[in-house]
């Protein structure tokens, strides 16, 4: 904004200079068109000047020369004096020396005319003795004789006055230049001629010098010297106005190109800017569509693109099979180039030809939208797919991965619900590597059981109808009851009990998750502190994960340290207990407070060995899967048997679930279990038995 506000500042500032350049330049046409006009005018003065003056000198040689033109030129030197005095550049005060110069000129022209007009007087008599006397010099012969010398005078006088009135020079005439001489013997019309002859000859002589002098001075230089003084004083001034204007001129062509270079450059800014806007906006449409890690589109254009499209289109929803493991073993890195992998690998080019699109919509799990491809044709481009993905070697950073995928397909809407239905319930069958969706696996009535379970453990837990079952656990040596594990359970609104594997695992992805272990940790303490048993509890990694939780745990094992109680903590080996370092300071610390830690349901699920290599475990209880089979499978009774060597080579106690009956209960005790679990020994109960001893 502030780069659209200096540009239009700029250009305010650009057309003030424009329209200040116009004014300039009009103002220098109107300096420049009166400095010609001044010029002009000195130069007409001067013209007419030097016609005056030649007029002046041919007036004064030729006797016959019209005196008429002098008054004419005079009249034009006077105008043209007027004119130079009247120009408009002479207002400026720049020029007031011009100006005083100027006047200064007037008594100069007006002594000029003063002589002019003595000279017409004077050389209008010249012009007239010389004519009349050159006319009467020519009649000389009809009063005297051939013979007479005064022929030789009269020539002698008339070549003087011409010579001197041609050459313009007084020294021809004189001081001791006489007239014709006369005497008595002379007639009366000789003597009439000779005094008319010396009557004109004597006003030659007498005023010639004086015309000489009044031409000489008409034809000097002084108007011509002021008008050169003006003339030079003229040009100082006008070459200061035209510096200055110069300078003016130059400052304005400087700033308005310096203004128009800015305007350029602000324009390229904008340019550059509205490039990276264009860029910036085009990343932001890109981050909000596409996926950042593989290219493809998110789950945000999947939504809108499903929004907008009709059903003829197919959803093949695909998930990583435990990708979780993947990322655990070789890191997020790999898994994250593992997955820009996979999202080229779907990409089949038998789909191109379906306007298929491709999407990212979270986490391992990707989407295939196809369009006008029949639900048939759809399964068998996933099962060619799944295959492909499970016989490809995916190498990342020269490590090869195998994985497999889940996928669900799926056109009827709404599309993505049904497909993730559809997918979260192949989960449970890993042999099947796609699935249909179809309205007849009744797969929204499993959620709403869903929903309906995880509102009833959580009105339990508001109505405190969450309690302990205590499992008894006898020393398979001693035939006594030592421990107790503590099993949770919830009393419905009819009085009856709702099992855990009814709500377990449907509330452990649940936040209610955690207020049934904490509710669990509560009671059993609570009743545990005056009892002389062992009373186990189970602790899963994601309670071990909750910090909210273990800070109620620990408080409560603060709160009860004097009391004379024994908790042991049941791990689940189920789960991947894959934080070792946070297991291993878990361990630690409940040790502090007496408590012994056991590795639940192990010989299933990761049997992880490496855990005793880090962890302080104190038993082993070996999963029931086992246990059942050990009397009709030897496999499983050599496992068993197995698992308590290994037990006792690393001097750890072994517990035996799901001892059921006699002939289970016999082959623990051949095998040398420590500790036996199950309806056998006793069914859980919310009170403890009454007697310790165990009749077998």
């Amino acid at each position: 904004m502030n780069l659209f506000k200096n540009i239009f500042s700029i250009s305010i500032i650009g057309i003030i200079l424009f329209y200040a350049l116009i004014a300039f330049y009009r103002y220098e046409q109107k300096f420049s068109s009166q400095q010609r006009s001044f010029i002009s005018s000195l130069n007409e003065l001067n013209r007419h000047n030097s016609d005056l003056k030649y007029n002046i000198l041919q007036s004064s040689i030729f006797a016959y020369y019209n005196q008429d033109d002098t008054t004419n030129h005079v009249t034009l030197l006077e105008q043209s004096y007027e004119k130079l005095q009247n120009e408009q550049i002479l207002n400026n005060k720049n020029y007031a020396q011009v100006k005083k110069d100027i006047t200064d000129l007037r008594p100069v022209i007006d002594k000029k005319m003063d002589d002019i007009r003595k000279f017409l007087i004077i050389n209008a008599g010249i012009k007239n003795s010389f004519i009349f006397l050159s006319r009467h010099a020519s009649r000389s012969q009809h009063y005297f004789s051939a013979n007479d010398s005064i022929h030789e005078q009269i020539d002698s006088l008339m070549a003087l006055f011409s010579n001197a009135r041609r050459i313009q020079d007084n020294s021809y005439i004189s001081k001791d230049s006489k007239v014709l001489f006369t005497n008595e013997h002379l007639t009366q019309k000789q003597k009439e001629y000779i005094k008319t002859f010396n009557l004109h000859a004597s006003y030659l002589l007498q005023n010639f010098n004086q015309f000489i002098k009044l031409v000489d001075k008409i034809l000097d230089d002084t108007i011509d010297d002021k008008t050169d003084i003006i003339a030079e004083e003229f040009a100082k001034s006008s070459q200061k106005d035209m510096q200055a204007l110069n300078y003016f001129a130059v400052t304005l062509i400087t700033v308005l190109l310096l203004l128009i270079v800015t305007i350029i450059y602000l324009f390229i800014k904008i340019w550059q800017e509205n490039k990276l806007l264009k860029t910036a906006r085009y990343d932001l449409d890109y981050s909000l569509t596409h996926d950042k890690l593989t290219g493809l589109y998110n789950r945000n254009a999947f939504e809108e693109m499903i929004s907008e499209a009709d059903n003829k289109f197919t959803l093949l929803l695909i998930n990583i099979d435990k990708f979780k493991q993947i990322n655990d073993l070789y890191g997020n890195s790999i898994g994250n180039k593992l997955l820009k992998e996979v999202s080229r690998f779907i990409q089949f080019d038998s789909l191109k030809y379906f306007h298929t699109k491709y999407f990212r919509l979270g986490g391992d799990e990707f989407a295939v939208l196809v369009q006008n491809l029949p639900i048939k044709e759809a399964e068998n481009i996933a099962n060619s797919l799944a295959r492909s993905i499970s016989l490809h070697h995916f190498i990342i950073s020269d490590i090869s991965i195998n994985l497999s995928v889940s996928i669900a397909i799926n056109n009827k809407r709404p599309l993505l619900e049904n497909a993730d239905m559809a997918l979260k319930h192949i989960k449970s069958f890993p042999e099947i590597s796609s699935i249909v969706f179809d309205e007849k696996m009744n797969l929204l009535e499993k959620i709403k059981k869903n929903i309906e379970i995880i509102t009833l453990v959580k009105e339990a837990v508001r109505d405190n109808r969450v309690i302990p079952y205590f499992q008894p656990i006898l020393n398979v040596k001693t035939k006594k009851i030592e421990k107790y594990e503590a099993l949770v359970r919830i009393i419905n609104h009819d009085g009856t009990l709702v099992m855990p594997f009814d709500f377990l695992e449907i509330i452990r992805k649940t936040s209610v998750y955690k207020d049934i272990t904490r509710i669990m940790i509560n009671k059993v303490i609570a009743i545990a502190k005056d009892k002389p048993y062992r009373f186990s509890i189970n602790i899963s990694m994601q309670d071990i994960s909750n910090d909210e939780l273990m800070r109620v745990f620990f408080t409560q094992l603060e709160l009860n340290k004097s009391s004379n109680f024994h908790l042991d903590i049941e791990l689940l080996e189920t789960e991947n207990l894959y934080d070792i370092k946070r297991i291993e300071k878990f361990i630690n610390d409940v040790k502090q407070y007496g408590c012994k830690v056991l590795i639940d349901d192990f010989g299933t699920g990761y049997s992880n060995f490496s855990y005793f290599s880090y962890l302080d475990i104190d038993s082993l209880k070996v999963d029931g899967s086992i246990i059942k089979e050990i009397i009709k499978d030897d496999k499983k009774l050599q496992i068993l048997k197995a698992i308590n060597r290994f037990a006792f080579a690393i001097d750890v106690e072994t517990v035996a679930e799901f001892v059921e009956n006699r002939g289970i209960f016999d082959k623990i005790e051949e095998v040398g279990i420590t500790y036996a679990q199950g309806y056998f020994i006793g069914k859980p109960s919310p009170d403890l038995l009454k007697d310790d001893s165990f009749t077998v």
